[in-house]
């Protein structure tokens, strides 16, 4: 398990009490459009100590933290053949165009090419160009990605992904 890549959808929670609201609150509601600053309030932080205890805890921004939720929320969507403008609606982006950015960029290709036909993630049409750097596999302690979204996941795709 040590061994492992660390792979795009790798969610560490804070365990700070004030911050672990703030991180339960994005995994319920990914779409939720407050600030930084807004949720520090809420919690009875400052911005800055938010952001401190989200990088020390967590290894990452609160920026980057934030977007991982929503590529868990996005990725079982996507494999229910949900369209790309429904998730981004649903996943608070302005646009389609910002969705599939931001996709992109965590996954190596867009949302239309992540899943072929059959919603498999192995097979890209592409004869595997980006397969190696999409998620195969997901850890579970600690983190968003529980069991039963990767039971779903698995039932969408028929993909076994590997639990490390």
């Amino acid at each position: 398990v040590r061994s492992a890549p660390q792979e795009p959808l790798h969610l560490p929670m804070p365990t700070e009490t004030r911050a672990l609201r703030i991180a339960n609150a994005l995994i319920k509601r990914p779409s939720d459009g407050r600030t930084l600053q807004e949720f520090a309030a809420w919690t009875g932080l400052s911005e800055r100590t938010a952001r401190r205890i989200f990088m020390a805890e967590t290894g990452m921004s609160f920026a980057h933290w934030r977007q991982q939720p929503r590529l868990t929320l996005a990725l079982e969507r996507l494999a229910r053949n949900e369209a790309v403008a429904d998730v981004a609606e649903r996943l608070g982006y302005a646009t389609p165009s910002n969705f599939i950015a931001m996709f992109r960029r965590a996954f190596g290709a867009p949302p239309a090419l992540f899943f072929n036909a059959t919603g498999d993630p192995r097979s890209d049409g592409l004869g595997g160009a980006f397969q190696a750097r999409r998620p195969h596999c997901y850890t579970r302690s600690r983190f968003l990605i529980a069991p039963q979204h990767l039971s779903d996941l698995v039932s969408a795709t028929g993909h076994p992904h590997t639990l490390c």
